[in-house]
C-alpha cells in the first residue's frame, strides 16, 4: 500500500513540472500553503475597481469594465463589482456587451450594493449573446442591481447554453431568447412599454427560448398606465416552468400573455406555473385578464398548477377575465386559487372565459379542482362562448346527469342514453360514472 502511494505521488510530482515563477506566484511551504491557494484563485477574480472603476455613480466607469470583462473571458474568470459608493443609486456606470463567450462569471456584492447603470442609453445595460445557439454559455451572473431604460433592456441574453441567473435586480424591461439555463431570486420590472420580461421571438424559424427554469422570482411592468404585461412569452418556447413565482401588472391587456410562432398551427410552445402568485390591478377603463393564450397565434401545452390569482379594481367600474383562452392545443388547470373583487355596473367577467370558436377540434382542455372566492357574477357577451364558474366551491368540472330506465335485456343486449352537459365543447376531456340500481 505504502509502496503504491509513494509511486502515485513520485508520478504527479513528475508531470507537475511548472515553477511558481511560471505560474505567477510565489511557492510557500508548510502554514503558508493555504494562502498560497487563495492568492492562485484570485488571479482569477477581476475587480472593477483595481482597473479603475468608481462606482460613484457619476464617473463614466466604461474602460474600466472593459478591461476587467476581457481580462477575465481570456482565463474563463470572475468579473467583481463590489458594493458601489454612489449615494445617487446609480452606482458603476457602463454597460456589459459579451458575445460569443464560454465560460465567465459577472458578480456582485447583492442587489442592495452592486449597482449597474448604462452610460449610454443607445445600448442595453448587460448583454450576453451568440451568434449561434450555445456559442455562449456555462455563464452566471449573480449579486447585482442593473438599471436599464424604458427604450433598452437592462438584461439581453440569446443563444446561450448553461445561463444562470441568481439574486438580480433589474429595472427596465429584459428579453431572453434561444437560451437554456436557470434564474433564481431575481426581479424583473419593465416599463409602461416593455414587460418585465420578454421570453422568446415571434419567429417558427429560430430555435427560441426554452429548458429554462424560474425560481422564486418576480415580475411587473412596474407602470399605472403601462399596457405590456408583466411576463410575455411568445414563439418557439418549450419547456419553460416557473415556480414559486409572483407576477404583478397595472396594463389594459393581460399580467401574462402567451402566444406561439407566427405562421403555425401546432402550438410549438410549453409553459408551466407551479405554485405562483398573480396580481392585477384595473382601472374604470381598463379591460383585461391575469392571463391571455393564444389571442394571437396558437400556443401548444400551458399548464398552471396551484398557486393563487388576484384581481383588484375600484369595486364598480372593473372588467377582468382572471384566464381568457383562445387558441390553445392543451391546457391543463389544476389546484388554483382564484379570486377578485365584486363589481356593480355589469362590467364584471367570469373566471375563466374560452373564446367563441375555442378549443377548437383536437384542442384539449382540462379543469380540475379550482377554489373561487369573492367572486362576481358571471360575464357573458358575444365573445363569451363558456362561462365555467358556477359557484364559490367549484371542483372544476362541468356535470350533467340523467335516469336512465332501459327495458329488460336479453344476455349480451345493450341499451344506450343520452346525458347532456350544459356548457361542454368539442375537446374537453369527460369521465363518465353511473350507478346501478338491480
Amino acid at each position: 500500500m505504502s509502496t503504491l502511494a509513494s509511486s502515485i505521488l513520485t508520478n504527479l510530482t513528475a508531470v507537475t513540472g511548472l515553477t511558481g515563477a511560471e505560474l505567477g506566484y510565489t511557492v510557500k511551504s508548510g502554514a503558508s500553503k493555504r494562502s498560497t491557494l487563495a492568492a492562485m484563485a484570485s488571479q482569477w477574480v477581476f475587480n472593477v475597481r483595481n482597473y479603475g472603476a468608481l462606482g460613484d455613480g457619476v464617473t463614466n466607469d466604461q474602460v474600466a469594465i472593459d478591461a476587467a470583462v476581457a481580462a477575465a473571458i481570456a482565463v474563463k474568470g470572475t468579473v467583481y463589482f463590489p458594493a458601489s459608493t454612489s449615494a445617487n443609486g446609480f452606482g458603476y456606470r457602463g454597460s456589459i456587451i459579451v458575445a460569443n463567450v464560454l465560460g465567465l462569471r459577472i458578480m456582485g456584492d447583492g442587489y442592495e450594493g452592486s449597482i449597474l447603470t448604462h452610460a449610454n442609453t443607445a445600448i442595453n445595460t448587460l448583454a450576453i449573446t451568440g451568434t449561434v445557439s450555445g456559442s455562449s454559455g456555462d455563464i452566471i451572473i449573480d449579486g447585482l442591481h442593473i438599471n436599464g431604460t424604458s427604450g433598452q433592456l437592462g438584461l439581453y441574453i440569446n443563444n446561450c447554453i448553461g445561463i444562470g441567473l441568481e439574486r438580480l435586480e433589474i429595472f427596465g424591461p429584459s428579453a431572453a431568447e434561444g437560451s437554456v439555463g436557470y434564474a433564481t431570486n431575481c426581479y424583473f420590472y419593465g416599463s409602461a412599454t416593455l414587460p418585465g420580461l420578454r421570453a422568446g421571438q415571434d419567429n417558427i424559424t429560430t430555435t427560441g427560448f426554452g429548458q429554462f427554469t424560474f425560481t422564486n422570482c418576480s415580475f411587473s411592468n412596474q407602470s399605472a398606465s403601462g399596457v405590456t404585461p408583466a411576463l410575455q412569452i411568445i414563439g418557439n418556447t418549450l419547456g419553460i416552468s416557473f415556480i414559486g413565482c409572483g407576477f404583478a401588472a397595472h396594463p389594459t391587456g393581460a399580467t401574462i400573455t402567451i402566444n406561439g410562432p407566427t405562421g403555425q398551427t401546432q402550438g410549438f410552445s410549453s409553459v408551466d406555473f407551479y405554485s405562483c402568485h398573480g396580481e392585477s390591478n384595473y382601472n374604470a377603463a381598463n379591460d383585461g385578464a391575469d392571463f391571455i393564450i393564444g389571442e394571437t397565434t396558437v400556443t401548444g401545452h400551458v399548464g398552471i398548477h396551484g398557486g393563487n390569482f388576484w384581481g383588484h379594481g375600484d369595486g364598480t367600474n372593473y372588467r377582468q377575465d382572471w384566464l381568457r383562452v383562445y387558441k390553445c392545443k392543451d391546457l391543463v388547470v389544476d389546484g388554483v386559487e382564484v379570486s377578485k373583487l365584486a363589481a356593480t355596473n355589469g362590467y364584471s367577467r367570469a373566471m375563466i372565459r374560452l373564446e367563441t370558436g375555442y378549443p377548437a377540434a383536437g384542442d384539449q382542455y382540462a379543469f380540475r379542482n379550482l377554489l373561487v372566492l369573492n367572486s362576481i357574477p358571471v360575464y357573458s357577451d358575444a365573445n363569451s362562448v363558456l362561462s365555467v364558474y358556477t359557484g364559490n366551491d367549484w371542483n372544476g368540472l362541468l356535470t350533467g346527469s340523467a335516469t336512465y330506465d332501459p327495458a329488460n335485456l336479453a344476455d349480451g343486449a345493450g341499451a344506450t342514453t343520452t346525458v347532456t352537459v350544459t356548457g361542454a365543447v368539442l375537446g374537453m376531456f369527460a369521465e363518465a360514472t353511473f350507478s346501478l340500481d338491480l
